[in-house]
């Protein structure tokens, strides 16, 4: 399955109090006022989240720990799902 490659980034609507949208190249995703500003957040970091995630499995499958290899990419996208917040 394929998706729309990232990054993906978030902005709220000038016009419409609490709306924000994902976008890209074109629009993913617009989310509305209840718990808007997190929940574009975390769905713009979905395609990092995916890639830290498969980093992390790849150095398991090689049989070696992935804290130390992945770390980096694990804390940038959870960082990013949370709207900025480490």
């Amino acid at each position: 399955m394929n998706h729309t490659p990232g990054p993906w980034t978030t902005f709220p609507d000038k016009t419409l109090p609490g709306v924000s949208y994902v976008i890209t190249d074109r629009t993913i995703a617009v989310v509305d006022p209840v718990n808007g500003r997190a929940n574009a957040a975390l769905i713009a970091a979905a395609p990092d989240l995916l890639d830290a995630l498969e980093s992390v499995m790849k150095w398991i499958h090689a049989g070696c720990d992935p804290s130390q290899k992945s770390e980096a990419k694990v804390r940038s996208a959870i960082a990013k799902a949370n709207g900025g917040l480490a």
